[in-house]
């Protein structure tokens, strides 16, 4: 017998020794107990108004960081949170992205930040943002980081070279997501692309 043979019937009589004789394995006994979702959240984000009213340049302050004051409260109500609390962490700018590679546009501050969570590793940590238009999500030190793309796609307008279809940015297209939050602690986070 060749040694792929011989591998391929040694899982398959170590599958039905699993399965026979005294019963079933208890994973396989009892179905999996559905979660509770217990929130729903519309992320629609960069909506934008038009560049005529100079938006970006009126928000500078602070601009992508957290002040001191900020950081402060931050950090007093982490804290004071219970061990498993769920927490979900709203910015415009990512704290931690991976499309950020591309272009840059993550909090100035993310090392900070991610440092904090890193901290209350004993709660359930996740993270929501736009600013860059692009679609990603991470997990890094078992905090969920979720980029969800913008609404306004490129702008409002049809897009440009670097554009994968008519108003996308890059390879996103312009949507928003539904979050589901769960009693667990759980996020699952859903993008739904749109055309107008």
């Amino acid at each position: 017998m060749e040694r792929r043979e011989l591998l391929k019937n040694i899982g398959l009589a170590a599958g039905t020794i699993a399965v026979s004789g005294g019963g079933v394995s208890a994973a396989f006994a009892e179905p999996k107990q559905k979660k509770k979702r217990v929130f729903r959240i519309a992320h629609i984000t960069d909506v934008h108004i038009r560049p005529e009213y100079d938006a970006p340049n009126r928000f500078r302050k602070n601009a992508g960081s957290l002040d001191e004051e900020q950081r402060n409260w931050l950090e007093k109500d982490f804290a004071k949170l219970p061990a498993g609390t769920a927490v979900i962490c709203l910015s415009h700018y990512p704290i931690l992205s991976v499309s950020t590679i591309i272009d840059g546009g993550n909090h100035t501050d993310s090392k900070y930040i991610t440092s904090l969570f890193y901290k209350h590793r004993d709660k359930k940590i996740s993270c929501l943002s736009g600013h860059i238009h692009l679609q990603d999500s991470a997990e890094y030190n078992g905090v969920n980081y979720f980029c969800n793309g913008a609404l306004s796609g490129f702008w409002w307008e049809d897009g440009d070279k670097e554009s994968a279809g008519k108003y996308y940015y890059k390879q996103t297209s312009p949507g928003y997501a539904i979050l589901d939050l769960y009693e667990d602690g759980t996020v699952h986070n859903q993008y739904f692309p749109h055309s107008f």
